[in-house]
């Protein structure tokens, strides 16, 4: 997808409504769950300001693996998720596929998903930046 974000991170992003939306565009008669939903825990890596990794901590995550016309899918998303997992192994293994015209008809709803989501981002983005305090400028009293 464009715009640098990838489709696992799009549909970890969609709201409720659009993940529903995009499990019914699924033909569920071609579709095999190999791995149903599974919660685990994750170590989450992250770098501080001086590029410095560490753990941050134990993430909940859910895993699940489909097969749609004899591709496999997996996805893993973070928090207690089935249905957005099994959204995500399905887009994978449809991606994956011969099918184009579910292909074209998924990635259509992707970027739609995308357009809302980056608004969403910069509207709060937005908000966020009234709230920033630049200590440089901060009178010394």
């Amino acid at each position: 997808m464009a715009d640098g974000m990838d489709n696992q991170s799009i549909i970890a992003k969609m709201d409720d409504r659009s993940i529903e939306r995009l499990i019914c565009l699924m033909p569920a008669n071609e579709i095999d769950i190999v791995k149903t939903p599974e919660t685990g825990l994750l170590m989450m890596a992250v770098k501080d300001s001086f590029d410095v990794e560490f753990y941050l901590g134990e993430i909940l995550v859910t895993e699940a693996e489909v097969r749609y016309n004899g591709k496999k899918g997996y996805s893993m998303v973070m928090g207690d998720e089935p249905e957005r997992a099994i959204a995500a192994a399905v887009v994978d293994a449809v991606l994956g596929s011969d099918n184009k015209k579910l292909k074209m008809t998924v990635n259509r709803v992707l970027a739609s998903c995308m357009k809302r989501v980056n608004k969403n981002e910069k509207q709060q983005g937005k908000l966020t930046a009234r709230t920033k305090v630049s200590f440089e400028t901060m009178r010394k009293g």
